[in-house]
């Protein structure tokens, strides 16, 4: 019922966090003020009870294009906005928003290289399991690349898959034994990365190649999202695992089938690129974001969008509205 998003005043200045309700499209929480700045953004906790962002830090010195640094990532109150803990993550110029297990107990983050360690060409990234509670670090899994630039936790946390940007590799870990189980080229850079919610497959997104699907167990490719005119910037899973959405670098959103890739919706969002994607809990509304700072909701079936129609059309439904969207029985047009 509730959408996130980030809002800006400029390139580098972040001007805070809102969460608006679905139903009304009005907004029912803003934070304003915030001096953050968060490539991927800002995301809720699977309870819906409470939401993570990460601060920026003036006093940090490793990142000298900007002055500042990446300070701790915060656990905010989806309803009064107040901090509720507050914790370091992974060292290094950029980190990613953070991924939960479907129980919220563990989340992971993601960061690039430090500009240190880029000047020296040692290239190394890390990905990191916390505990949600404490923010204590459970498990680091360095990543010889310049940026860990997306992590998914699969839904018992056991399992982490991680996407890089530059040389480009997606790689499934067992989380206790910091192992790598499979690994595989995906060149360029990967934006997005998420975990089917039984761990069976993963998906990935990517500025440079299409939006793919992988087998979770043995790194086996399954298909390539095929469509987008360019990469795409971020993609996502629907919560019963039936469907995958991917955000275009050319302003659009594709929604394929899980299993076998093939299209069930193409839609021309905007005529700029669509940076995330997002399902409702139930899976039957996409929420969609524009790099123009534009939101979109959209109805993924006919039951949802009569239902939106409910409370926004102030006046019966046709004979031929109710054919089109089933609607029975139809109500008489006064």
């Amino acid at each position: 019922t509730e959408l996130i998003s980030l809002t800006f005043h400029g390139e580098w200045n972040p001007a805070g966090v809102t969460i608006w309700d679905i139903a009304t499209g009005n907004p029912r929480l803003t934070i304003d003020g915030l001096d953050w700045w968060s490539f991927d953004g800002v995301s809720f906790t699977p309870d819906g009870q409470g939401f993570v962002v990460q601060e920026w830090d003036e006093t940090q010195e490793h990142i000298d294009v900007v002055g500042g640094g990446w300070g701790p990532v915060q656990l905010r109150d989806a309803i009064t906005g107040q901090v509720l803990m507050s914790f370091a993550g992974t060292e290094g110029q950029e980190r990613q928003t953070p991924g939960f297990s479907a129980d919220g107990s563990v989340l992971a983050t993601g960061s690039t290289a430090s500009f240190a360690d880029f000047e020296n060409e040692e290239q190394l990234s890390t990905a990191s399991v916390h505990d949600a509670a404490t923010g204590e670090l459970l498990h680091r899994l360095d990543h010889e690349d310049w940026a860990v630039s997306a992590v998914a936790l699969a839904g018992s946390g056991d399992k982490l898959a991680t996407a890089t940007c530059g040389i480009g590799i997606v790689t499934v870990w067992d989380v206790a034994s910091e192992a790598i189980l499979w690994s595989t080229g995906y060149p360029g850079c990967s934006t997005g990365i998420a975990f089917s919610p039984d761990g069976s497959f993963i998906a990935a997104s990517s500025l440079d190649n299409p939006p793919a699907a992988w087998d979770a167990t043995t790194g086996e490719k399954r298909f390539d999202i095929v469509g987008h005119n360019g990469g795409a910037y971020s993609i996502e899973i629907s919560p019963d695992g039936s469907t995958i959405a991917s955000a275009g670098t050319d302003g659009s959103v594709l929604v394929v089938e899980a299993g076998t890739g093939e299209p069930l919706a193409a839609i021309q969002v905007a005529d700029v690129a669509v940076g995330d994607v997002d399902f409702s809990p139930d899976g039957k509304t996409l929420a969609a974001a524009t790099l123009d700072g534009f939101l979109y909701v959209f109805a993924l079936d006919s039951e949802r969008l009569v239902d939106l129609a409910r409370t926004r059309v102030l006046r019966t439904f046709t004979e031929a509205e109710c054919a089109t969207y089933d609607i029975e029985p139809c109500p008489v047009l006064e």
